[in-house]
């Protein structure tokens, strides 16, 4: 059930973005931490943590752009 929630939320982020919404960054950012808590303490765990870190950074450099 959790992975079925955090794939949903995935495909719902990616569809935010795509409409350049930055609200689905931060559905991206839930998404990811559903997924490090299904994986906890593997490989492709410590890879979504790394995407959390990249979206925030990602989010970052949108309102910076937008600030211009």
């Amino acid at each position: 059930m959790l992975t079925a929630i955090a794939a949903i939320l995935s495909v719902v982020g990616y569809i935010l973005v795509a409409k350049k919404k930055i609200s689905g960054f931060y559905v991206w950012i839930l998404a990811n931490l559903l997924w490090v808590n299904h994986f906890r303490y593997s490989w492709t765990g410590s890879m979504f943590a790394v995407s959390i870190i990249l979206t925030v950074y990602s989010i970052y450099e949108w309102r910076k752009k937008d600030a211009k």
